[in-house]
């Protein structure tokens, strides 16, 4: 029994055993005496009694740890008889006292540089508790702070205090509190104080301050680039604080010592980003001291990224697979790229790259998404014209410079069933039906034609099948599913009919399937005449328009057009005209608008060309040769004569006559015009004056651009070309070298510059002055060296006034968070000076206010407390923590009333930490299993402040109650045949203890029987008793099972019931069926009613279950007498062994119980066979195909029959019975072998002469009797192709031709005739072809491959010679094969009298078809006549235009005709000369104008280009060629500038001449180029002047090279 057993406490004992009864049985209980317990009598449900031992005083085992007691049973006989028992109580023990210490202050003196493990001291202490509960385990306790516990290490078994590690304090004495706690089930525990002096060594560290730190820096950073500068600190003196600082050798960075205690980090080799993208430099600082003492920084630097990795995409090559007639827009596949940089760098973007695709660009059939590498379908694919194709992909990060990587990716198209099979033969015209002729001789099985098809599918969806659709006579043909042919399911008879129509579908095994089908016309004939009709259903309509109608039409529609085209174009040239042309300047337009050309080589175009831009309304740049009026301000050119002009000389043309866009080149040579008003030059002149020069950007090449200067004086200026590099917009600021980098930022300027001292906050009180006998520096010169105050805690709580040298407070400060409880607090700052570089230190001291309340360590306490625990007990909690010192820290502590706890406070009072909870009254769990305390701490500031913390107290459980059951006795009822698992009884026992205590596990009590314990079972945890084992009414009918509950506690306790289970009867026993004789076998012609077996019946039940039936499975040929418990099995009806060989008899015997019982006997009875069957053939009819011209004793087939029988009864023999075969015994024919039925001919077959026959086979067994049966042979004579074809029609002899007629007017596809062909052979061999082998007009006629028909393939002309010879050859599909021909003479006849009719011949009347013909031909010829007369009413008016303005070309485009300009430019006195050289290469439409004297006026003129051509830009021409001298000395100086129609200006600009030989041919530049819009048209243009066509000159031959004016005219043709 456990200690903490309560008083009242009850214990069953067991019962005595008395054989005797009644008064004379056991009757009375005595205990000996004892003070703590005694005996009381309970009685059971049924009456009986039993002992109870019951607790009357608390137990301890400390005092007491066993008790005997004797237990004595009494009867109530005469004389009464007793018998006695020990009965023994072990008194368990209970953890119910706490450890103690001996000592409860422990002291110790330690050195603080001993070592780990050295020890302090050792505690010990007790417990009078036994086993576990008097095991001592020590351990610091929780107020114990960390760091000491960090420190020091307490071992738990021998009590040793041990140090640990580095003895790294502040403080000479170390307080620490050691916990003893036992390892009961509810540990107890006390505390003892550990007070350590520690005697001071170099106890101090290197300190590690980072004062500047460059994160990020670049990847490609040069080596020695400056990272971080470092300040190391050691506050030991002399050797202990000097300090030496390294870091990893295996990094790339390297420390330089840069002044006294300062470190710089430096790179000391390239970094990758992609192999670190980070390092933690650890720094290492040691000092001198002994032993040295080693501090580490970890320096985190990044490194930032730059674009120095292309992309890598995830595979060598992609495979993608789509399916066929995919929707637009479908998702294809997503490439993925990744790059190893990061950011913009590491971003990649996909495009396709340009390549082509079954000749069509990518880009038509896909679409790529650039962000994710989805690639999209932009069409749907075909797999029957695209199977597959592959692309690259290009991968492209946004770094600068982009790098690109790319891949393959191959794209496989899938078939799906999207083509309908197409039908081959027989093929049908414009609904027409394919017609087939098959004689009425013909019989069954005769192939009538085949219908071949193709599907452009591939695989299952190209398989086809064959369907019939629909038939006319539906028993009289059949179609092969898989080879189409279609063949006759019967001989033809007379009465069918001569047309039949058969509709053939053709379909695939796609999904879903697709299918096509044909008609066939099947014509049964026996002569000519009913060969030909034609089977479609309905004429077709003949074409409502013939071929020379639609050549009339389309005709009439493109004269049409061409005219509406030229009218609208006119139209357009008038308008444009009337509001361009403008031939003649005035004056001040002139003066408005001037042009500053600079005249260059260029190395774009060629070296006698010169491009000009301007600023105008085009849209397009075209380059021309033009002629340009020379003004007055060009009047310096002397003569008029710009020949001689020098280079660089600037020429004024003006600006409404010339509009020419700008050019933009990446060579270095451009020459550029633009022009601008005089008003807008002298707005635009940063100078002043009349000349102002406006620079214009011409391009970004890689060389210089061309800066033009417009400038406005009237003389001549000078043309000037300058050469503009490219220029950064903005120039990076210079930075400052040395000791001043960095130094000082203008208020308002960009980038980052030295934060100032003072961070915006109000004027803080002032610290200190660096005044005094402190006077290192004078303050007015701080500023200048850069004075600043750092902090090593990296807060900056103090800033200094450079003015005055004050130290000023820039934030709060907290005393506590700077020095927690250190009762002096000095914050450590250092003073750093530049130029040179000092460093002093400063200490500022942090006084103490009341600011902080007392704060427990934690909100809440649990505390865990056994219900056996006695008052007494003390429990400690963790004190109160003031940040504060002195009077200000906790002074007090207060409780919550409680009837149960109070509060010992005389620790607290002596100095310790610990608060001690005492336990005053004893615990009970079942009454209050919970309960709140609050814990005040109070400090003794003025006003004082306090904190609180919440105490909860959780009682914790002990085993002190035993579990109960509702009753003490259960009562059942249970059938004997109650399976294993059924339920007999479902206990309950409660336990008002929680957890283990309170868990009950249910078992069999010490009384139940091991018989009992076979039959039951009870489930530990649920209490359910169920069956294990059979039961048995005969062998008991109830049982008496014994259940005790156990709870789970250290010490458990159990309860009692008993379980009384009566046993209901059943019938549990099967009747049983005994064999005693057999007959078997049995024949199977016995009689019914023989015995075949005897048998006999027990059952062990009585009553109803033991009477019982016999019976047998209905349908057996046998049947059961009884007599009593014995049976006999006789045969009934007629047995036989073929149909069953033997009979397995199932006899079941059923008894009467309920439920009835039942049990099977199998008798196994065989039936001997007698000769009863005759043999079987195993086929009703046997067919056989032999080749015609057999060689003899060629073997045909195998005839097979079987006997049911067995033995000889079953062997089988073959003959053949006697017949005739055309008159001959068909032993001439076949002959059969009698053991194997292998049948022989005995001669040649011919298919002519014999195609089949029969014979009847006889098969007999060796039975007695014997017994025989027969079956029909046929043999069927194959054919083979032996025969050539047989032209039925049209027929013709040795001499003559057949002959057809034709009407003339038959249209294309008109019916001759059909040649009808017969093949007397059968089957492929029979299969005909017809082919035209000889024809006197070969394009005119065409014949059916399969159906013979002769059709025309076009209309018949006036012209057609009137008879046309034919040769039509006929061959049939045999190997080899064989053909005949046959030879037809078609005449044309006007009219057909007696020609077979078609239907599909239909004719228009003459007269509707020449009426529509005249009308096309009237309005053709009308409209050809008015655009004729239209074209030749303008060439009058042009030409008299001509010849009414002196031939000049901008005479033509000028809408005022106020003056020309020929008498313009002859009333300024100036010898107009215009002629053509005769040694100038140019065509003869090119004029030259030269012009002498000094021109007085301007003239402006308008180049023509075409004669509705307002384009205004042009390109200055430069002519050269011979004046008819020969010789190298000959300098031809004229120049020629003409418009693009080639018609010459009146007024001449020469801008350069160069010396030409006359016979060397001016070739062009190779490097020369044309605008994008004229490339197409001067590609033609070379086509159409045949470029390079040398011509004969007088001086040899010359070559003409195409010119960009005829370019230019094709391209406005």
């Amino acid at each position: 029994m456990p200690e903490f057993l309560s008083p009242g406490a009850r214990f069953t004992l067991p019962n005595a055993q008395d054989l005797d009864e009644g008064a004379n049985s056991v009757q009375n209980y005595t205990l000996s005496p004892d003070e703590h317990f005694y005996l009381e009598m309970q009685i059971r449900g049924d009456g009986s009694k039993y002992p109870e031992l019951v607790l009357k005083k608390a137990l301890d085992r400390e005092q007491q740890a066993t008790h005997r007691l004797v237990l004595t049973a009494k009867d109530g006989g005469n004389p009464p008889k007793s018998g006695d028992v020990p009965v023994i109580v072990t008194v368990l023990d209970t953890n119910d006292n706490a450890p103690e210490f001996e000592h409860s202050v422990y002291r110790a003196s330690i050195l603080e540089n001993s070592p780990s493990g050295t020890l302090v001291a050792q505690v010990h202490a007790t417990d009078l508790d036994e086993g576990p509960n008097g095991e001592v385990r020590y351990s610091f306790s929780n107020t114990t702070s960390a760091d000491l516990q960090q420190m020091f290490s307490v071992h738990p078994h021998t009590g040793e205090v041990t140090v640990n590690g580095v003895l790294a304090v502040q403080r000479p004495l170390l307080e620490m509190l050691i916990e003893a706690r036992d390892n009961g089930a509810f540990g107890m525990s006390s505390t003892a104080k550990l007070l350590v002096e520690i005697t001071d060594v170099n106890n101090h560290g290197p300190e590690i301050t980072i004062t500047s730190l460059s994160s990020p820096i670049p990847e490609d950073a040069a080596p020695g680039t400056v990272i971080a500068l470092l300040s190391i600190l050691d506050k030991d003196p002399g050797e202990n604080g000097k300090v030496t600082c390294q870091i990893s050798e295996n990094l790339p960075f390297q420390l330089k010592p840069s002044l006294q205690n300062y470190y710089s980090l430096v790179t000391s080799e390239l970094l990758d980003r992609e192999l670190i993208s980070e390092y933690n430099i650890t720094v290492t600082a040691t000092d001198l001291g002994s032993p040295p003492l080693t501090t580490q920084k970890i320096v985190w630097v990044q490194i930032s990224d730059v674009n120095d990795n292309p992309p890598v995409f995830s595979a060598d090559a992609f495979d993608v697979f789509v399916e066929e007639n995919n929707p637009l827009g479908a998702f294809l596949y997503q490439v993925s790229a990744s790059d190893p940089d990061i950011g913009e760098n590491g971003r990649v973007s996909f495009s396709l790259r340009n390549s082509t695709v079954a000749g069509s660009a990518l880009t038509s059939f896909l679409s790529m998404d650039l962000a994710n590498g989805s690639i999209y379908a932009k069409r749907a694919f075909d797999f029957e014209q695209l199977r597959s194709f592959h692309f690259q992909v290009e991968a492209k990060d946004n770094g600068s410079p982009a790098l690109s990587a790319a891949i393959t990716v191959n794209v496989y198209i899938s078939d799906q069933n999207d083509n309908a099979p197409a039908i081959l033969y027989p093929t049908s015209h414009n609904g027409s039906v394919a017609v087939e002729v098959v004689p009425r001789l013909a019989d069954e099985d005769y192939l009538v034609t085949k219908v071949v098809a193709d599907d452009e599918d591939n695989a299952q969806n190209a398989w086809l099948s064959y369907h019939l659709s629909h038939a006319s006579d539906s028993t009289l043909f059949q179609l092969s599913p898989h080879t189409g042919e279609l063949r006759t399911t019967r001989s033809l008879r007379s009465t069918d009919f001569l047309k039949h129509k058969v509709v053939v579908v053709v379909r695939d095994h796609g999904e879903p399937p697709l299918s096509s089908t044909v008609t066939v016309g099947i014509l049964l004939a026996d002569t000519l005449p009913q060969a030909l009709p034609d089977f479609d259903d309905s004429g077709e309509a003949p074409p409502l328009l013939n071929a020379t109608n639609i050549y009339l039409i389309v005709s009439l529609a493109c004269v049409s057009f061409i005219f509406a085209a030229f009218i609208f174009f006119l139209a357009i040239v008038r308008l444009c005209r009337c509001r361009t042309c403008c031939c003649c300047c005035p004056a001040d337009d002139y003066k408005k608008y001037c042009y500053s050309v600079h005249m260059l080589p260029s190395s774009h175009l060629p070296p006698d060309m010169l491009e000009v831009t301007g600023v105008g309304k085009l849209t397009h740049t075209y380059l021309y040769r033009a002629s340009v009026g020379l003004g007055p301000s060009n009047s310096s050119i002397p003569n008029g004569d710009a020949g001689n002009v020098a280079s660089g000389s600037r020429l004024q043309v003006p600006g409404p006559c010339i509009q020419v866009q700008q050019v933009q080149s990446d060579r270095s040579s451009v020459v550029l015009v633009s022009s601008v008003t005089r008003g807008e030059e002298e707005k635009t002149n940063p100078l002043g004056g009349s000349s102002a020069g406006v620079p214009v950007e011409a391009g970004q090449g890689d060389g210089a651009a061309a800066r033009m200067n417009l400038r406005g004086s009237r003389g001549a200026a000078l043309l000037q070309q300058q050469r503009v590099h490219k220029r950064a917009v903005s120039s990076p600021r210079p930075q400052s070298s040395g000791s001043e980098a960095g130094a000082e930022t203008r208020s308002g300027g960009g980038g980052t510059g030295a934060a100032p001292l003072r961070a915006g906050r109000a004027p803080a009180p002032r610290a200190a002055e660096l005044r005094g006998r402190n006077t290192w520096v004078d303050p007015r010169r701080l500023a200048a060296r850069g004075a600043r105050i750092t902090s090593g805690s990296g807060r900056q709580y103090l800033e200094l006034e450079l003015g005055r040298g004050a130290l000023l407070v820039r934030e709060r400060m907290d005393r506590e968070a700077l020095c927690e409880l250190s009762p002096s607090c000095f914050l450590s700052l250092e003073l750093v000076i530049e130029q040179p570089i000092e460093v002093h230190n400063v200490e500022v001291e942090v006084l103490d206010i009341n600011d902080n309340a007392p704060r427990f360590p934690r909100q809440d306490y649990r505390l865990e407390i056994s219900e056996s625990a006695v008052p007494g007990a003390r429990f400690h909690i963790e004190s109160a923590q003031d940040p504060d010192v002195g009077t200000n820290s906790v002074q007090n502590y207060l409780l919550s009333p409680s009837r149960h706890f109070a509060l010992d406070l005389k620790g607290f009072q002596s100095g310790s930490k610990l608060l001690e909870l005492v336990l005053q009254q004893t615990l009970d769990r079942e009454q209050s299993a919970l309960q709140q305390l609050v814990l005040t701490a109070v400090d003794g500031g003025d006003p004082p402040k306090s904190g609180t913390a919440q105490i909860s107290v959780r009682v914790v459980d002990t085993n002190d109650n035993p579990p109960a059951f509702d009753r003490s006795t259960y009562t059942v009822s249970l059938l004997e045949n109650s399976l294993p698992g059924t339920l007999v009884v479902k206990l309950n026992a409660s336990d008002p203890d929680e957890g283990s205590n309170g868990d009950v596990i249910y078992s069999f009590g010490s009384y139940t029987p091991q018989k009992v314990r076979q039959l039951f079972t009870v489930d530990p945890h649920s209490g359910e008793v169920r069956v294990n084992g059979t039961l048995d009414y005969e062998e008991a009918s109830s049982y008496e099972i014994y259940v005790q509950a156990t709870d789970q506690g250290p010490v458990s306790m159990a309860g009692h019931c008993k379980v009384l289970v009566n046993i209901v009867d059943a019938n549990d026993n099967a009747p049983e069926v005994e064999l005693t004789s057999l007959y078997s076998p049995v024949p199977e012609d016995a009689r019914s009613g023989t015995v075949v077996a005897l048998m006999s019946v027990t059952d062990q039940d009585s009553g109803l279950n033991k009477q019982v039936s016999l019976r047998i499975p209905p349908g057996l040929p046998f049947t059961l007498n009884s007599f009593k418990n014995s049976y006999t099995l006789v045969t009934q009806g007629k047995l036989d062994h073929e149909k069953a060989a033997a009979y397995n008899i199932t006899v079941t015997a059923t008894d009467s119980g309920s439920p009835p019982l039942s049990s099977q006997k199998v008798i196994h009875v065989e039936i001997s066979d007698i000769n009863d069957n005759p043999p079987r053939f195993e086929e009703p009819v046997y067919s056989v195909y032999i080749p015609e011209n057999n060689p003899i004793g060629a073997f045909l087939c195998t005839i097979k029959a079987t006997d049911p029988d067995v033995a000889k009864n079953a062997h089988v023999s073959y003959s053949l019975l006697d017949g005739e075969i055309e008159g001959l015994p068909a032993a001439s024919y076949v002959s059969i072998k009698s053991d194997s039925g292998n049948m022989y001919a005995v001669r040649s077959f011919d298919y002519e002469t014999l195609r089949e026959f029969q014979v009847i086979v006889q098969a007999q067994d060796a039975g007695i009797p014997p017994l025989s049966s027969t079956v029909t042979v046929y043999i069927y004579v194959v054919d083979e192709n032996d025969h050539a074809p047989q032209i039925l029609y049209p027929t013709s002899t040795n001499t003559s031709a057949a002959l057809e007629m034709i009407p003339r007017s038959a249209y294309a596809g008109y019916l001759v005739t059909k040649i009808i062909a017969i093949d007397g052979d059968s089957g492929q061999n029979a299969w005909l072809f017809f082919s035209l082998v000889q024809t006197s007009d070969p394009g005119l006629f065409r014949i059916e491959l399969h159906t013979g028909e002769i059709r025309t393939t076009r209309k018949l002309g006036e012209d057609s010679t009137p008879t046309f010879n034919l040769t039509v050859e006929v061959r049939d599909n045999g190997e080899p094969s064989m053909s005949s021909s046959v030879s037809i003479t078609i005449a044309v006849v006007d009219r057909v009298s007696k020609i077979i009719p078609d239907r599909r011949r239909h004719f228009k009347s003459p007269s509707n078809y020449s009426e529509v013909t005249l009308y096309l031909i009237i309005a053709l010829s009308a409209i050809s006549f008015v655009f004729l007369f239209t074209i030749i009413g303008l060439s009058i008016i042009k030409c008299y235009r001509y010849s009414l303005y002196g031939s000049s070309c901008c005479a033509g485009c000028c809408t005022v005709r106020e003056r020309s300009p020929a008498e313009l430019y002859k009333q300024a006195n100036n010898n107009i000369d215009a002629r053509l050289p005769q040694g100038l290469k140019v065509q003869p439409h090119f004029i030259e104008v030269r012009g002498n004297g000094s021109l007085t006026k301007t003239y402006c003129y308008k180049a023509c280009l075409t004669a509705g051509s307002g384009s205004d830009t042009f390109m200055f021409y430069n002519t050269c060629g011979p004046t008819g001298t020969t010789g190298p000395s000959a300098v031809v100086t004229e120049r020629h500038l003409t418009g693009q129609s080639g018609q010459s200006a009146q007024n001449l600009i020469i801008l350069r001449n160069d010396s030409i030989t006359p016979n060397e041919p001016k070739h062009p530049n190779p490097d020369w180029r044309y605008s994008a819009s004229l490339r197409a048209g001067m590609q033609s243009a070379v086509h159409v002047e045949e470029a390079g066509v040398l011509r004969g000159g007088p001086a040899g031959p010359d070559q003409q090279w195409p010119t960009v004016s005829s370019a230019t005219a094709v391209l406005m043709m």
